[in-house]
């Protein structure tokens, strides 16, 4: 009888000190979630309208439908001029402030520990600088966060494996996901944003008919937020007004590369003319990702492609340990802001766009589903032998894709304290 009191009080306390752990853990773990600042309650951005860019005259028709892949052709009766006014497809003012909020608040986690802006740094081109990009427990993500640059506006998949098709349809994988943020019981999100303090307000104003917190207003919401996401005010953009007078020598140069209007100078003569495999070939502008210009086949579907038909191999191994969309081929990203959207590729194998060029200019390899684009006519690796010169000059254009006043724009900044 005295050993079994004896053991009674034991395992008594030792429970009792498990539960006193776990009861300060979550309240460490609560207390490290960012506060929301009060002044950003009342403060009143423009998300919903914007005027179109010089450039975009085309593409912005996109932000007027949910989901440019399924409506991609619906647009060739309308011409929109540059200063034209547009409202962007189911975006508010309020919707994308509560947006806003839910895309930097850590308590969309499990445990209070990861947002979406934990893995979308405004200051690196809504990417974050890492590798692979560590979840609310610590584990880290098997692909590279990719940027975030006008997502409303691409109609050539979402994610690195073009999984999802619209920003609505995408914006609550994150939150869900195992490894990210880990609330895959979205009842519970449900509930424990009606029970902090700001929610009720910022969905009273984004919903006035029906505040109530539900899975679909916060991901209509999140969705509005990304939406109203452009980009396209770089140095380049404003080079289109002018036929670029405002680029260096060594810009146009690189700009000549990139896009394929030149041969360029070569260390041989093995050098194919870019105009059989610019860049731009598969970047291409406005947009600077596949399927930007209506007019143009796409590179995932172009006839004589070794490819899936939904991705793109670029040699980047031999035999490819991640599949992608298939075959080792992955979606063409935008390089809109790439000067800060490194490390570069799904896995972050490369740290500088240097090495990016360094790897088309000379080391593709000569994978299964290499891209035709990078093949020559004997189905051996593309080199293109550039000259350090016109390798320093390409990535001197790819600078130019930089838009300092997205990145620094107010309105998609963290309202939570540091």
């Amino acid at each position: 009888m005295t050993k079994k009191i004896i053991y009674g009080f034991f395992a008594f306390a030792l429970f009792g000190a498990v539960a006193c752990e776990q009861s300060f853990t979550t309240e460490e773990t609560t207390l490290q979630a960012k506060r929301l600042k009060s002044e950003e309650l009342n403060k009143q951005y423009n998300y919903a309208r914007i005027q179109v860019k010089k450039g975009f005259e085309t593409q912005a028709n996109f932000l007027s439908v949910d989901d440019p892949s399924k409506d991609k052709h619906s647009f060739f009766q309308t011409t929109l001029k540059e200063g034209d006014n547009l409202q962007i497809k189911s975006v508010s003012d309020a919707q994308a402030k509560l947006g806003r909020v839910l895309f930097y608040d850590q308590k969309l986690s499990l445990n209070n520990a990861i947002s979406c802006g934990s893995c979308h740094h405004q200051s690196k081109g809504f990417a974050d600088g890492l590798k692979f990009s560590p979840g609310f427990e610590g584990k880290t993500t098997i692909r590279n966060s990719m940027s975030i640059a006008n997502p409303a506006m691409s109609h050539s998949g979402l994610f690195w494996d073009r999984r999802e098709n619209s920003v609505l349809s995408m914006s609550l994988r994150p939150i869900q996901n195992h490894i990210e943020m880990g609330m895959e019981d979205l009842s519970l999100l449900e509930r424990k944003l009606a029970a902090i303090d700001y929610y009720p307000t910022l969905f009273k104003e984004a919903y006035p008919s029906n505040p109530i917190i539900t899975q679909k207003n916060i991901s209509e919401a999140i969705s509005a937020f990304l939406r109203s996401m452009i980009t396209w005010d770089s140095k380049f953009d404003q080079g289109v007004k002018s036929n670029f007078a405002n680029f260096t020598d060594e810009e146009l140069r690189g700009k000549e590369i990139f896009m394929g209007k030149s041969t360029a100078t070569t260390t041989n003569s093995s050098f194919f003319n870019v105009d059989q495999g610019a860049c731009a070939g598969c970047h291409n502008a406005p947009m600077f990702n596949d399927g930007s210009n209506l007019f143009t086949t796409s590179a995932y579907d172009d006839n004589g492609d070794n490819g899936n038909g939904r991705g793109v191999s670029i040699g980047l191994d031999k035999t490819s340990t991640d599949i992608g969309t298939g075959d080792g081929s992955f979606k063409i990203p935008t390089l809109r802001n790439i000067e800060l959207t490194g490390p570069y590729m799904h896995d972050g194998r490369f740290a500088t766009l240097e090495e990016v060029v360094t790897h088309y200019n000379e080391k593709v390899q000569p994978s299964k589903n290499l891209h035709r684009k990078l093949k020559d006519n004997d189905g051996k690796p593309k080199k293109l032998n550039l000259t350090p010169a016109d390798q320093k000059a390409l990535v001197a254009f790819m600078k130019t894709l930089t838009d300092k006043q997205f990145i620094t724009d107010p309105k998609f900044s963290d309202p939570f304290e540091n």
